[in-house]
């Protein structure tokens, strides 16, 4: 089956050793499992995670030994063992699950081994604990859809957004927060 005008890119990082990990989902509309999860480095590729719908949040642990990583519609974030050598994935087992109205999409990891997951459809980003899948903290903003975020080395939260309507004021823009 050829799938590559139905699938687009949606969220990526680069590993401790360079390589582009990045992930698909359907277009022009969201398909079950139609997605992977992409290793790229040096002009070649491999497929690291299958069958997933939309690819989001990806995050390394501190040591780039796990890979945390989001498929949307599951509400959940798995832990893999990463081969820092090779690039190559084996799930462990899902370590944060969403049980209320927003949706897990794109994620970093704070100086603290933490995750900070933006909440689409939550109006929030919120601060998880890998480890055991404690939610720590969470920061409502003026939209309810939350898409992204990152952190830089002053520990500035920066946080996108996506528009819910053409009366979303806020939906599209771009927040900080001050960690420290």
């Amino acid at each position: 089956m050829d799938i590559s005008n139905s699938v687009r890119y949606n969220d990526g990082i680069k590993d401790p050793e360079g390589r582009f990990i990045i992930g698909t989902m359907g277009y022009p509309e969201v398909k079950d499992n139609i997605g992977k999860v992409f290793s790229y480095s040096e002009g070649k590729y491999k497929v690291i995670i299958e069958d997933t719908t939309i690819s989001n949040g990806l995050s390394f642990s501190q040591d780039g030994s796990s890979l945390y990583f989001i498929d949307t519609p599951t509400k959940k974030v798995a832990k893999y063992a990463y081969d820092i050598k090779n690039g190559n994935v084996s799930f462990e087992s899902y370590v944060i699950e969403f049980n209320g109205k927003g949706s897990p999409d794109g994620m970093c990891m704070d100086h603290e081994g933490m995750l900070w997951i933006a909440e689409w459809g939550g109006g929030r980003i919120s601060r998880w604990n890998p480890k055991n899948g404690r939610k720590m903290d969470q920061r409502k903003l003026p939209c309810p859809n939350v898409t992204s975020c990152c952190i830089d080395n002053h520990l500035n939260l920066y946080i996108t957004t996506a528009k819910s309507s053409k009366d979303d004021i806020y939906g599209g823009g771009l927040f900080y927060i001050e960690l420290n």
